[in-house]
């Protein structure tokens, strides 16, 4: 009996890929690309997105998406434009968040010198209208880019370029017997710990999602017979060899796989890879900025994190809430910079120009006790009383530790906009009563 070759049996993968064998997939193959590929167009610069656009052009032919990935795509697309909406925001909030930080540091100063009233305004007024000038010139600056507003499909040049390269490029979903098996399968391969998707064990909700991309993969490519290119940023190890903490190629199980039900060749690559072959291989002009701007993107985004689903959750509290503060009249900043040692938000009074600090919960059980101790903790003896807003009520024990605080913090349950009422007047006597 003959015994295979070196690079048989998925060792395949150990061997590396030369312009030819790029070239031949690229024209040649079929390229399939996860969800993430797609939902980083949201996350790109302008130009980056035209750049990939024209090589998704360019390769239309060979273009295939699961329909698994096609529906994590529509699944994470609101959470990806409410991210890089409030990245923006992220940057004016801390901008206004110095200002009023500033501002208190003009008054300490003003007082222990007994600067006259007029000049102390006119620095206050100099420092607020500085920073309402930068606010507004980067909100100018980023309207030019086509992410923002695009909520509406049928407003959102994203879509609109995207329909007609993957027309008729979307898989179709399992049957409602073959998905059974297929999750299954999945919730095997996690307990086994085997490829793909095992690293997704923690997940509460499409635990089987990795499973499905592959196994809709491995069923495309045994219908083509054309090797594969399968484009992902998700980094984790149950997808990639990984060497000293770089990727080096896909994991030789799948590889073996590839090539044992469909007989083809698994090539693996990350988007950033994909633009600089499209330079070399397809002849496309890419910029280098496009290129920073991907590994920018891929170094952001924390692919192994199981949690985007609860941060939307918080995400859409936390705009509720602060669109309520915004109808009272407050100001509600969002902190840009949380460690563990800042709160969640500032709040200042239009009024009297002065500021408290906010903490927000969304949690599905009400507010344990270790809530009030960390909050606390993070207060170290500051001066400005604290608020704690949630949308549940205290625990019992949370509330004996609350008693405990020295009236520092107040706690108030915001479920919707009934309770609105019940914090405007927490907040108001909040300000009323501050030193000073």
């Amino acid at each position: 009996m003959t015994s295979g070759g070196m690079y048989d049996s998925g060792f395949e993968t150990y061997k590396n890929v030369t312009p030819d064998e790029y070239r031949s997939v690229l024209r040649t193959g079929v390229v399939i690309l996860d969800a993430n590929v797609l939902l980083h167009l949201y996350r790109y610069h302008p130009g980056t997105r035209k750049d990939l656009m024209d090589i998704l052009t360019a390769i239309k032919g060979h273009l295939w998406i699961p329909h698994q990935a096609m529906r994590e795509f529509w699944q994470g697309r609101p959470g990806v434009i409410v991210g890089r909406s409030k990245e923006i925001e992220d940057i004016v909030g801390g901008l206004q968040n110095n200002g009023l930080q500033m501002g208190d540091g003009i008054r300490y100063w003003a007082n222990r010198i007994g600067l006259p009233p007029r000049e102390r305004q006119r620095l206050l007024d100099r420092v607020e209208s500085t920073i309402d000038h930068i606010s507004n010139r980067i909100r100018a600056l980023s309207a030019a880019d086509s992410t923002e507003d695009v909520a509406d499909t049928d407003s959102d040049p994203i879509l609109s370029a995207l329909e007609p390269i993957l027309d008729g490029s979307v898989g179709r979903p399992l049957s409602p017997e073959v998905a059974r098996e297929a999750k299954k399968e999945a919730l095997q391969r996690i307990a086994d710990k085997r490829a793909p998707g095992w690293k997704d064990a923690a997940k509460k909700e499409n635990k089987e999602g990795d499973y499905f991309v592959w196994l809709q993969s491995l069923q495309e490519a045994k219908q083509r017979g054309l090797d594969v290119l399968f484009v992902t940023d998700d980094a984790k190890p149950d997808w990639w060899r990984i060497e000293h903490g770089e990727t080096k190629g896909p994991l030789p199980e799948l590889v073996h796989e590839m090539r044992q039900i469909a007989n083809v060749r698994l090539f693996m690559t990350r988007p950033e890879t994909l633009l600089l072959h499209a330079r070399d291989i397809l002849g496309k002009d890419v910029s280098s900025d496009s290129i920073r701007d991907v590994q920018r993107v891929s170094s952001q985004v924390d692919t192994r994190s199981n949690s985007e689903s609860i941060h939307i959750r918080y995400l859409a509290y936390e705009h509720r809430v602060m669109a309520a503060m915004t109808e009272l009249g407050y100001h509600p900043i969002r902190n840009v910079n949380p460690t563990g040692r800042e709160f969640d938000l500032l709040i200042g009074d239009r009024k009297s120009r002065r500021i408290i600090y906010a903490e927000l919960k969304h949690y599905s059980h009400p507010i344990p006790r270790q809530v009030i101790h960390q909050i606390m903790g993070m207060a170290g003896g500051s001066p400005l009383p604290i608020i704690l807003i949630s949308n549940v009520a205290l625990s019992e024990s949370a509330q004996d530790a609350l008693e405990g605080s020295q009236d520092i913090l107040k706690a108030i349950t915001w479920k919707d906009d009934t309770d609105t009422r019940q914090l405007g007047a927490a907040l108001e006597e909040t300000f009323l009563n501050l030193p000073g």
